[in-house]
């Protein structure tokens, strides 16, 4: 119980869970089970019976969400990092609002990206370095569980008919909100949609190996003089950390008190430096 309440900054390492080890692979079956004799059973139901099922499966995400937003100010532990910005954190009130005026816009997306998306994080959940008996781990494995619970009942009885023609739209509406997600990401030092970095253990992360990241060679400045280049991103629990190599080199945490400004646009990260981020290799 000593971290139950920690989030995933502040847990030492050592305490997660690993990735299809054991106690994933039980959730994982656990999961699919729940989701399998929920939708075949509810096939049998009345239409009145289904929708409040649904309803109550969507409250029930929107409040898992809430309820961790406020344990998160409680405890003086909320960071931007924490808003419901990401693909599965949209996903609540996508799925919220199609199952309260099913119309093919709202549908589709369940479909074609709240599904997969929550299959994916449940797949390579990026709170792996969490224990098991973690607040904000379960919060994750129950929310994902019933972002896939909903589409499958939906699926199930009918309601959900998916479309391959609509699917240009959904990955049209993804490609735009990218848009504004990247400045937020840029302000606050975030990663939603993984737009700055791959999920470690994920297979963005051979992505990344293949075509590098973005950031990668950018130049680094500091009170207009130029530092060096980004030779390296480390991927560390609490944040990442920009190796930036040039007749100094230095490790820089990114996070906004070091991260002014970053603008892959115009080639270049501005920084502010303390003393002890000069390391004596080069």
């Amino acid at each position: 119980m000593t971290y139950f309440w920690t989030i995933q900054e502040h847990v030492p390492d050592g305490l997660g869970f690993r990735l299809f080890g054991i106690a994933h692979l039980l959730w994982l079956g656990g999961i699919v089970l729940a989701v399998l004799a929920i939708a075949l059973t509810c096939r049998r139901w009345k239409p009145e019976t289904v929708h409040r099922l649904l309803c109550g499966l969507t409250w029930a995400a929107l409040l898992l969400e809430i309820c961790k937003d406020g344990v998160l100010l409680y405890t003086g532990q909320f960071r931007p990092n924490y808003l419901p910005l990401d693909l599965c954190g949209l996903s609540i009130f996508v799925e919220f609002a199609a199952v309260r005026k099913p119309r093919p816009l709202l549908m589709e997306p369940v479909y074609s990206l709240s599904l997969p998306g929550a299959c994916l994080a449940l797949l390579f959940p990026n709170w792996f370095s969490l224990p098991l008996w973690n607040f904000f781990s379960l919060h994750s494995f129950l929310l994902h569980g019933l972002l896939v619970l909903v589409p499958a009942v939906l699926l199930a009885r009918g309601i959900l008919c998916p479309n391959w023609k609509r699917l240009p739209f959904c990955f049209t509406c993804v490609a735009a909100a990218c848009v504004p997600v990247s400045l937020v990401n840029r302000h606050f030092g975030t990663n939603f949609f993984f737009l700055e970095r791959p999920s470690s253990g994920s297979p963005l992360v051979w992505f990344e190996q293949v075509f590098g990241s973005h950031l990668i060679g950018l130049p680094v400045l500091c009170e207009g003089k130029t530092l060096g280049k980004v030779k390296e991103i480390l991927q560390l629990p609490a944040n990442d950390v920009y190796v930036v190599e040039g007749e100094q080199e230095y490790m820089i945490p990114a996070v906004p008190e070091f991260i002014l400004e970053r603008n892959p646009d115009e080639g270049f990260i501005r920084v502010r430096l303390l003393e002890g981020m000069q390391s004596d290799a080069v």
